[in-house]
């Protein structure tokens, strides 16, 4: 199976997961149990590195920046597709209520806020009846994924550079979820790697 593929479905298997538990359990549309929903982003990136880091096992040397960003983007633009499907069937077959739920709370929070009139609530709620719907849903997984895609392929990206140094490509990628890729990526360039200090001390010592 290609690495996009494997890596791609198994974090969409871990999003069914986590969903299905949180339907059993009659909390899907609690909030204060959005951190399940955390946890499984946190698991999904895990999944993502781990497949990012097979893809570059294969042929270290030849790994570069843009090789990780691509690996990595590819696996998510996977997970987009299959979450596509997989939040349309749900929110069409398994919790139908919850589009009608969300749409009302809406509403209601739209008229609470008293910043709009009756028709003007009338005139958003079409929009809002778009994007809340399995449709909506669909198209907006597929863009928040492709735009996480993006911006965590340069995380990888950097790994991927810093490990054709002869650095870490874990330490490299973790910083640049830390800090920012920019910042780890300057790092890694004026880093030495150890075999390079290594190769200066036999010289001197040479000499």
């Amino acid at each position: 199976m290609k690495n996009s593929v494997k890596w791609g479905l198994y974090i969409t298997i871990v999003t069914i997961i986590v969903n299905l538990i949180m339907y059993i359990a009659g909390i899907s549309m609690d909030q204060s149990f959005a951190w399940m929903r955390w946890i499984a982003a946190v698991i999904g990136v895990v999944i993502l590195f781990a497949g990012v880091e097979e893809k570059m096992m294969e042929d270290p040397s030849s790994f570069t920046f843009g090789k990780g960003w691509v690996t990595a983007f590819m696996i998510c633009i996977v997970a987009a597709v299959f979450g596509a499907i997989w939040v349309f069937i749900y929110s069409t077959a398994i919790e139908p209520e919850m589009i009608e739920k969300t749409l009302a709370t809406s509403r209601q929070q739209m008229l609470a806020s008293g910043n709009m009139t009756a028709d003007q609530v009338q005139q958003s709620m079409k929009w809002v009846g778009f994007f809340v719907s399995p449709t909506g849903f669909a198209i907006t997984t597929i863009f928040t994924y492709g735009f996480v895609g993006i911006i965590i392929g340069l995380c990888f990206g950097v790994g991927a550079y810093a490990q054709r140094k002869g650095l870490s490509f874990r330490f490299y990628t973790i910083l640049s979820f830390f800090t920012s890729p920019l910042i780890a990526g300057i790092i890694a360039a004026v880093v030495e790697p150890p075999s390079s200090k290594m190769k200066i001390d036999d010289s001197v010592a040479t000499e």
